[in-house]
Protein backbone atom coordinates (compact mmCIF):
# COMPACT_ATOMS: atom_id res chain seq x y z
CA UNK A 1 0.00 0.00 0.00
CA UNK A 2 1.47 3.24 -0.82
CA UNK A 3 0.91 6.58 1.09
CA UNK A 4 -0.88 10.17 -0.36
CA UNK A 5 2.77 11.27 -0.40
CA UNK A 6 3.96 8.65 -2.31
CA UNK A 7 1.88 8.41 -5.31
CA UNK A 8 1.94 12.03 -5.42
CA UNK A 9 6.06 11.78 -5.43
CA UNK A 10 5.94 8.95 -8.08
CA UNK A 11 3.14 11.37 -9.88
CA UNK A 12 5.70 14.07 -9.91
CA UNK A 13 8.58 11.62 -10.94
CA UNK A 14 6.54 10.51 -14.00
CA UNK A 15 5.80 13.99 -15.16
CA UNK A 16 9.55 14.51 -15.16
CA UNK A 17 10.37 11.54 -16.64
CA UNK A 18 8.58 13.03 -20.06
CA UNK A 19 9.81 16.24 -19.74
CA UNK A 20 6.90 18.11 -18.04
CA UNK A 21 7.93 19.88 -14.68
CA UNK A 22 5.31 19.56 -12.27
CA UNK A 23 3.66 22.26 -10.03
CA UNK A 24 5.12 23.05 -6.59
CA UNK A 25 1.69 21.88 -5.03
CA UNK A 26 -0.20 18.41 -6.52
CA UNK A 27 -3.74 18.65 -5.44
CA UNK A 28 -5.14 15.06 -5.53
CA UNK A 29 -8.56 15.21 -6.12
CA UNK A 30 -9.48 13.89 -9.38
CA UNK A 31 -10.32 17.20 -10.60
CA UNK A 32 -8.69 18.87 -14.16
CA UNK A 33 -6.26 21.38 -12.67
CA UNK A 34 -3.99 24.02 -14.86
CA UNK A 35 -0.88 25.68 -13.56
CA UNK A 36 2.17 27.87 -14.82
CA UNK A 37 4.99 25.62 -16.17
CA UNK A 38 8.34 27.27 -14.77
CA UNK A 39 10.32 28.46 -18.17
CA UNK A 40 7.34 29.11 -19.83
CA UNK A 41 6.13 32.62 -20.97
CA UNK A 42 5.00 34.53 -17.57
CA UNK A 43 1.02 34.29 -16.99
CA UNK A 44 0.91 31.16 -18.78
CA UNK A 45 -0.93 28.22 -17.69
CA UNK A 46 0.48 25.37 -20.68
CA UNK A 47 0.41 22.87 -17.73
CA UNK A 48 -2.78 20.56 -16.64
CA UNK A 49 -2.92 17.63 -14.69
CA UNK A 50 -4.93 15.37 -13.04
CA UNK A 51 -4.65 12.94 -10.00
CA UNK A 52 -6.90 10.77 -7.99
CA UNK A 53 -6.00 8.53 -5.29
CA UNK A 54 -8.83 5.95 -4.57
CA UNK A 55 -7.75 2.46 -5.21
CA UNK A 56 -4.83 2.66 -7.61
CA UNK A 57 -3.79 6.10 -7.86
CA UNK A 58 -4.01 7.75 -11.97
CA UNK A 59 -3.72 10.58 -13.38
CA UNK A 60 -3.30 12.40 -17.00
CA UNK A 61 -0.80 15.38 -17.58
CA UNK A 62 0.04 17.53 -20.80
CA UNK A 63 2.20 20.08 -21.83
CA UNK A 64 -0.26 22.79 -24.28
CA UNK A 65 2.80 24.24 -25.52
CA UNK A 66 5.12 20.94 -26.40
CA UNK A 67 2.29 18.92 -26.61
CA UNK A 68 3.79 16.51 -24.42
CA UNK A 69 1.23 14.15 -22.74
CA UNK A 70 0.60 11.44 -20.95
CA UNK A 71 -1.40 8.75 -18.33
CA UNK A 72 0.16 7.42 -15.64
CA UNK A 73 -1.07 4.41 -13.36
CA UNK A 74 0.48 3.45 -9.72
CA UNK A 75 1.41 -0.59 -9.70
CA UNK A 76 -0.04 -0.83 -6.43
CA UNK A 77 -3.32 0.10 -4.14
CA UNK A 78 -3.42 3.25 -2.57
CA UNK A 79 -4.09 3.75 1.61
CA UNK A 80 -7.52 5.92 1.57
CA UNK A 81 -7.72 9.33 2.15
CA UNK A 82 -7.87 10.20 5.77
CA UNK A 83 -10.70 13.18 6.31
CA UNK A 84 -8.01 15.25 6.99
CA UNK A 85 -5.70 15.18 3.50
CA UNK A 86 -9.76 15.25 1.80
CA UNK A 87 -10.10 18.55 3.69
CA UNK A 88 -6.43 19.71 2.85
CA UNK A 89 -6.69 19.36 -0.88
CA UNK A 90 -10.69 21.18 -0.68
CA UNK A 91 -8.32 24.11 1.00
CA UNK A 92 -5.28 24.22 -1.57
CA UNK A 93 -8.14 23.76 -3.94
CA UNK A 94 -10.23 26.91 -2.96
CA UNK A 95 -6.91 28.73 -2.42
CA UNK A 96 -6.15 27.80 -5.52
CA UNK A 97 -9.21 29.11 -7.53
CA UNK A 98 -9.64 32.62 -5.09
CA UNK A 99 -5.88 33.19 -6.39
CA UNK A 100 -6.93 32.34 -10.02
CA UNK A 101 -9.40 34.47 -9.95
CA UNK A 102 -7.58 37.90 -8.53
CA UNK A 103 -5.04 37.37 -10.92
CA UNK A 104 -7.79 37.35 -13.77
CA UNK A 105 -9.72 40.61 -12.37
CA UNK A 106 -6.53 42.29 -11.98
CA UNK A 107 -5.81 41.18 -15.37
CA UNK A 108 -9.03 42.33 -16.82
CA UNK A 109 -8.84 45.51 -15.09
CA UNK A 110 -5.29 46.50 -16.64
CA UNK A 111 -6.98 45.75 -20.24
CA UNK A 112 -9.57 47.67 -19.62
CA UNK A 113 -7.35 50.97 -18.55
CA UNK A 114 -5.72 49.61 -21.99
CA UNK A 115 -8.33 50.00 -24.07
CA UNK A 116 -9.44 53.42 -22.77
CA UNK A 117 -5.88 54.43 -23.48
CA UNK A 118 -5.70 53.19 -26.67
CA UNK A 119 -9.31 54.03 -27.66
CA UNK A 120 -8.49 57.61 -26.80
CA UNK A 121 -5.28 57.40 -29.08
CA UNK A 122 -6.81 56.08 -31.63
CA UNK A 123 -8.07 58.18 -34.75
CA UNK A 124 -11.55 58.36 -36.08
CA UNK A 125 -12.28 56.88 -39.94
CA UNK A 126 -13.64 59.41 -42.30
CA UNK A 127 -13.95 57.11 -45.17
CA UNK A 128 -13.75 53.43 -45.96
CA UNK A 129 -11.23 53.06 -48.40
CA UNK A 130 -8.51 54.31 -45.22
CA UNK A 131 -8.59 50.73 -44.10
CA UNK A 132 -8.27 47.58 -46.99
CA UNK A 133 -10.68 45.62 -44.32
CA UNK A 134 -13.64 47.96 -45.05
CA UNK A 135 -12.84 47.71 -48.69
CA UNK A 136 -12.78 44.16 -48.81
CA UNK A 137 -15.92 43.95 -46.99
CA UNK A 138 -18.00 46.84 -48.79
CA UNK A 139 -18.49 48.39 -45.32
CA UNK A 140 -18.48 51.35 -43.47
CA UNK A 141 -16.35 52.26 -40.13
CA UNK A 142 -19.45 51.87 -38.38
CA UNK A 143 -17.70 54.04 -35.21
CA UNK A 144 -14.68 52.05 -35.11
CA UNK A 145 -11.22 53.44 -35.33
CA UNK A 146 -7.86 53.23 -36.42
CA UNK A 147 -4.74 53.09 -34.12
CA UNK A 148 -1.25 51.49 -35.52
CA UNK A 149 -2.99 50.37 -38.95
CA UNK A 150 -5.63 48.45 -37.29
CA UNK A 151 -8.98 48.72 -37.43
CA UNK A 152 -10.65 48.79 -33.83
CA UNK A 153 -13.66 49.06 -31.93
CA UNK A 154 -14.60 49.15 -28.47
CA UNK A 155 -16.13 45.92 -25.97
CA UNK A 156 -18.40 46.70 -22.92
CA UNK A 157 -19.54 44.28 -20.36
CA UNK A 158 -23.02 44.02 -19.37
CA UNK A 159 -22.77 47.21 -17.35
CA UNK A 160 -21.76 49.13 -19.96
CA UNK A 161 -18.47 49.42 -18.92
CA UNK A 162 -15.76 49.61 -21.82
CA UNK A 163 -13.49 46.24 -21.14
CA UNK A 164 -11.72 45.73 -24.03
CA UNK A 165 -10.58 46.80 -28.07
CA UNK A 166 -10.77 43.85 -30.87
CA UNK A 167 -8.07 44.35 -33.32
CA UNK A 168 -8.91 43.45 -37.70
CA UNK A 169 -5.62 43.70 -39.42
CA UNK A 170 -5.20 45.19 -42.99
CA UNK A 171 -5.18 41.32 -43.78
CA UNK A 172 -8.91 40.30 -42.27
CA UNK A 173 -6.76 39.13 -38.89
CA UNK A 174 -8.79 39.55 -35.77
CA UNK A 175 -6.64 39.97 -32.31
CA UNK A 176 -8.32 40.67 -28.84
CA UNK A 177 -6.89 42.57 -26.42
CA UNK A 178 -4.36 40.80 -24.25
CA UNK A 179 -6.18 39.93 -20.79
CA UNK A 180 -9.36 41.72 -21.25
CA UNK A 181 -12.77 40.29 -20.58
CA UNK A 182 -14.13 37.70 -23.19
CA UNK A 183 -17.09 35.62 -22.28
CA UNK A 184 -20.19 38.33 -22.29
CA UNK A 185 -18.19 40.99 -23.68
CA UNK A 186 -19.45 42.60 -26.99
CA UNK A 187 -19.14 45.66 -29.25
CA UNK A 188 -22.26 47.62 -30.69
CA UNK A 189 -22.83 48.87 -34.08
CA UNK A 190 -25.76 51.85 -33.81
CA UNK A 191 -27.84 53.68 -30.52
CA UNK A 192 -30.32 51.88 -29.22
CA UNK A 193 -33.90 53.59 -28.64
CA UNK A 194 -36.80 52.14 -26.49
CA UNK A 195 -38.56 49.71 -28.89
CA UNK A 196 -35.58 48.99 -31.04
CA UNK A 197 -35.47 45.55 -32.62
CA UNK A 198 -31.93 44.50 -31.59
CA UNK A 199 -29.25 42.13 -33.58
CA UNK A 200 -26.75 40.02 -32.49
CA UNK A 201 -23.69 38.95 -34.81
CA UNK A 202 -20.52 37.03 -34.66
CA UNK A 203 -18.24 39.81 -36.09
CA UNK A 204 -17.69 42.95 -36.94
CA UNK A 205 -18.53 42.76 -40.82
CA UNK A 206 -21.27 40.91 -40.34
CA UNK A 207 -22.82 43.44 -37.57
CA UNK A 208 -21.75 46.27 -39.92
CA UNK A 209 -23.89 45.05 -42.71
CA UNK A 210 -26.81 43.69 -40.68
CA UNK A 211 -26.52 47.21 -39.22
CA UNK A 212 -26.45 49.13 -42.89
CA UNK A 213 -28.99 46.77 -44.55
CA UNK A 214 -31.77 46.90 -41.65
CA UNK A 215 -30.81 50.17 -39.59
CA UNK A 216 -31.28 48.45 -36.22
CA UNK A 217 -28.68 48.57 -33.23
CA UNK A 218 -26.07 45.21 -33.71
CA UNK A 219 -24.90 43.91 -30.90
CA UNK A 220 -21.16 41.83 -31.97
CA UNK A 221 -20.13 38.97 -29.85
CA UNK A 222 -16.75 38.71 -31.90
CA UNK A 223 -17.35 34.92 -32.29
CA UNK A 224 -19.80 32.07 -32.25
CA UNK A 225 -18.59 30.66 -28.53
CA UNK A 226 -19.49 34.02 -26.91
CA UNK A 227 -23.19 34.18 -28.66
CA UNK A 228 -25.10 32.77 -25.52
CA UNK A 229 -23.44 34.83 -23.18
CA UNK A 230 -23.58 38.04 -25.24
CA UNK A 231 -27.09 37.40 -26.27
CA UNK A 232 -28.06 36.78 -22.10
CA UNK A 233 -26.25 40.23 -21.33
CA UNK A 234 -27.96 42.17 -23.93
CA UNK A 235 -31.52 40.88 -22.35
CA UNK A 236 -30.43 41.72 -19.22
CA UNK A 237 -29.99 45.26 -20.25
CA UNK A 238 -32.97 45.46 -22.25
CA UNK A 239 -35.80 43.11 -21.07
CA UNK A 240 -38.52 43.79 -23.30
CA UNK A 241 -36.55 44.13 -26.34
CA UNK A 242 -37.14 41.91 -29.28
CA UNK A 243 -33.61 40.30 -30.01
CA UNK A 244 -32.84 38.08 -32.80
CA UNK A 245 -29.71 36.71 -33.29
CA UNK A 246 -28.27 36.36 -36.53
CA UNK A 247 -25.46 33.32 -36.73
CA UNK A 248 -23.06 32.11 -39.72
CA UNK A 249 -23.97 29.03 -41.70
CA UNK A 250 -20.87 27.22 -41.25
CA UNK A 251 -20.48 24.03 -43.14
CA UNK A 252 -19.68 22.58 -39.72
CA UNK A 253 -22.81 23.97 -38.01
CA UNK A 254 -21.10 26.19 -35.29
CA UNK A 255 -22.57 29.13 -36.49
CA UNK A 256 -25.93 27.33 -36.50
CA UNK A 257 -25.21 26.08 -33.18
CA UNK A 258 -24.62 28.61 -30.91
CA UNK A 259 -27.11 30.77 -32.67
CA UNK A 260 -30.05 28.51 -31.57
CA UNK A 261 -28.53 28.03 -28.14
CA UNK A 262 -28.20 32.07 -27.65
CA UNK A 263 -31.76 32.80 -28.76
CA UNK A 264 -32.92 30.50 -26.69
CA UNK A 265 -31.17 31.39 -23.67
CA UNK A 266 -32.28 35.05 -24.09
CA UNK A 267 -35.86 33.91 -25.09
CA UNK A 268 -35.39 35.60 -28.42
CA UNK A 269 -35.76 34.48 -32.36
CA UNK A 270 -32.66 33.45 -34.88
CA UNK A 271 -31.91 33.68 -38.26
CA UNK A 272 -28.94 31.93 -40.25
CA UNK A 273 -27.33 33.28 -43.50
CA UNK A 274 -28.84 31.43 -46.47
CA UNK A 275 -26.08 30.35 -48.56
CA UNK A 276 -23.74 27.75 -46.80
CA UNK A 277 -20.19 28.54 -45.38
CA UNK A 278 -20.91 32.16 -45.47
CA UNK A 279 -22.36 35.05 -42.96
CA UNK A 280 -24.86 37.73 -43.38
CA UNK A 281 -21.66 39.79 -44.79
CA UNK A 282 -21.33 37.32 -47.87
CA UNK A 283 -25.00 37.59 -48.24
CA UNK A 284 -25.75 41.50 -48.40
CA UNK A 285 -22.98 42.27 -50.21
CA UNK A 286 -23.93 40.11 -53.13
CA UNK A 287 -27.50 41.21 -53.18
CA UNK A 288 -26.25 44.80 -53.43
CA UNK A 289 -23.58 43.46 -55.92
CA UNK A 290 -26.18 41.77 -57.65
CA UNK A 291 -28.79 44.66 -57.90
CA UNK A 292 -25.99 47.43 -59.16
Amino acid sequence: MKTTHQNIDDFKSAMREHGVEPPDVIIADGERHRYHIKGHKSGSLDGVYRLHLDGKAAGYFKDWKTGIEANWKSDVESNPLSDAERRKFAQERAAKEAEQTKQRIESQNKAADRARWIWDHATEITDPSQHPHLIAKKIKANGARLYRGALVYRLFDVHKKLVGIRFIRPDGTKRPLKGALKIGAFGLIGKVESGDTLLIAEGFSTAASLHEASNHPVFIATDAGNLPATALAVRSLYPRSKIIVCGDNDESGTGQKYAIEAATACKGFYIVAPDTGTDFNDTITAEVSNDQ
